[in-house]
């Protein structure tokens, strides 16, 4: 994966403020939708080298 990349790693619903997935939600509740995902790395990179002193 590049630094511009996402990947969307699960979708899953649970009760508002829920701690873990729930797939037999009450119609008339509130829910929310979770999208885990991970995004692209930074690579760091060395220092440059410096000039050598005269």
């Amino acid at each position: 994966m590049g630094p511009n990349d996402a990947q969307i790693v699960r979708i899953f619903s649970r009760e508002e403020e829920g701690l873990i997935a729930d797939f037999t939600l009450k119609a008339t509740g509130n829910a929310e939708i979770v999208v885990a995902a991970k995004a692209g790395h930074t690579r760091i990179l060395p220092p440059l080298p410096q000039p050598m002193p005269k």
